[in-house]
Order: C-alpha cells, then sequence, then structure tokens
C-alpha cells in the first residue's frame, strides 16, 4: 500500500506551473496573492490572429449553492495531515483492495487526490443530518413526529396507534405510550422499542417495562441503553400501590443488571426511568447524560 506524500504538489499546482513556463503573460497574480488566469491574455498568446477566441456556448446542468467557490479553492489547499496505517487492525492488508479511512470527508479527499486523481468516477458523501446545529445553511432537519408522518400517508384515526419501528409495527396501549413514540425521533436515539415480555420477577407479580432505547453519546463514547415504564397519572402519587412496587423492583432490577462483571467491564450503562404525563423523553435522556 503506497504511502501518501505529505505536502506534494497538487496535480492543479504542476498544471499552473506548465502554463507559467509557457505562456507567463496568461498568469496574474493580485495584491492578496490570488491567483488569476487571464483568459483574453492566454487566447492572444495561442492565436494573435483571432483575438476574440472561438464562442462556444453548451446547454446543461450546474449545481450552485452557498459558498461553493470557497468549497472550490479550499478542496486544493495543501493537507497537513497524513493518513496512519494500521496493519493490525486491518484483514489482508499485503493484498486487499479495499480502503477505509475514518476522518475528516474533505481531509481524505485531499489525501485520496494524490494516488486517485483522474481515476475516480464517482464520489457518493451522505451529507450530516439532523445535527440539531444552527450553522448549516442548508435545511439539516429532516425530524418529523412518525404520528404526522403516518398521517400524511393517509392512515385513518383507527391505524394511527400502530407506529412503525424496527419490528414492524408497533401497537400502543394508551395515550402516553403513543406520545412516548412520537418523541422517540430524536438524532441522539439510535433505535429503539416496544420491549417484547421479560417477566421481571416483583413483590406483586410478573413485570415488563414498555420501551428500550440505545442512546448515542457521540464520538467513541459507549451507547447508554435506556429502560422507560410509562404511566398515564398526572402525579406519581397517584400511581396505584401495587404499580409503584413493581416500578421500584424494576430500578433495582437494572442496577444490579449493570453490575454484572461482563457488562461493567466493557462499560455497558443501563439506566431505567419511569415516565408520566408532562414528562418529556428529551428529560430523562438529559438525566441519565
Amino acid at each position: 500500500m503506497s504511502k501518501p506524500i505529505l505536502n506534494a504538489p497538487t496535480p492543479n499546482q504542476h498544471k499552473l506551473d506548465i502554463l507559467r513556463q509557457h505562456f507567463p503573460q496568461a498568469v496574474e497574480v493580485d495584491a492578496q496573492g490570488r491567483v488569476r488566469i487571464n483568459a483574453a491574455g492566454l487566447q492572444l498568446a495561442i492565436d494573435p490572429s483571432n483575438p476574440a477566441g472561438l464562442q462556444v456556448e453548451e446547454d446543461g446542468y450546474e449545481l450552485r449553492w452557498v459558498g461553493k467557490r470557497e468549497a472550490y479553492h479550499s478542496a486544493f489547499v495543501p493537507v497537513q495531515k497524513i493518513i496512519e496505517p494500521l496493519p493490525l487492525e486491518s484483514k489482508n492488508w499485503d493484498s486487499t483492495g479495499n480502503v477505509l479511512i475514518k476522518g475528516d470527508n474533505l481531509d481524505a479527499l485531499r489525501l485520496l487526490r494524490h494516488s486517485y486523481f483522474g481515476k475516480v468516477k464517482l464520489i457518493y458523501i451522505d451529507p450530516p443530518y439532523n445535527t440539531q446545529s444552527d450553522a448549516f445553511v442548508y435545511r439539516d432537519d429532516f425530524s418529523a413526529k412518525q404520528s404526522e408522518v403516518l398521517a400524511q400517508l393517509g392512515y385513518s384515526a383507527d391505524n394511527i396507534d400502530y407506529i412503525k419501528n424496527i419490528y414492524g409495527f408497533m401497537p400502543v396501549d394508551s395515550k402516553i405510550e403513543r406520545d412516548t413514540v412520537d418523541e422517540s425521533n430524536q438524532a441522539q436515539i439510535t433505535v429503539f422499542a416496544k420491549l417484547p415480555k421479560i417477566d421481571i420477577p416483583t413483590p406483586a407479580g410478573k413485570y415488563n417495562p414498555d420501551f428500550g432505547y440505545a442512546i448515542h453519546q457521540g464520538g467513541s463514547a459507549q451507547a447508554l441503553y435506556l429502560v422507560v415504564e410509562t404511566k398515564g397519572y398526572d402525579n406519581y402519587a397517584d400511581i396505584p400501590t401495587k404499580e409503584k412496587w413493581k416500578i421500584d423492583s424494576a430500578r433495582k432490577f437494572f442496577k444490579a443488571l449493570q453490575e454484572l462483571p461482563d457488562l461493567k467491564e466493557k462499560g455497558v450503562q443501563i439506566h431505567y426511568q419511569s415516565k408520566i404525563n408532562g414528562e418529556s423523553l428529551a428529560q430523562l435522556i438529559s438525566s441519565i447524560k
């Protein structure tokens, strides 16, 4: 596997050097040091008898966006980073034809340009979305309540309770469950599901919590796991005593589960929270992070 060359001349820099060598009158530099090609001077140098040049109009399409010119110029700034090979973490290092690069998209493309310039027909990069950042000049927020999406698709009120998730369609048993599902489209939630029956033993009988979540913390941090029990009451004091026993038992159950040697060694974090009317899922997630 060839090593990338740090600060090697870019293909465009090489072309510019050739242009300066043969047509110095066509290359200008302004007071800020920016290079500008004098098209009229180049045309005159190539064909003095036809200073106007041949006018060609082409029909076609062009992508335009805010910052396109700046992006074009920044793409040819000499890269100040290197690709670090990791043979011990790779498979078939000496024979593979594949390369997996982790890092900033622009830095990676600059480095690849040295070895693959003119050889790539298409590069597809998935743009960021649902970042909850105001720094983007384009719309990147495509989040929507699942009930709204289903309504737009023409689901009737009788079927709106069936919310699609990793299992297909999720039946809910109460309004607070439906509201909780609608809140489960946050960007930091990697996946969620209505939990199958796991029958946690409690003094008040077997108990099954409602929802399970995997919460992304960003970077390489271990994901958080959140188990949520919903109760359609306005105050915790209104929850029947028998149900409170089950909630308390479940909280102790998941706390003990997290202390198991295998899970503790891997840094797995499992949290259990109950949710009543008026409480948001975002509040529960914030309380455990």
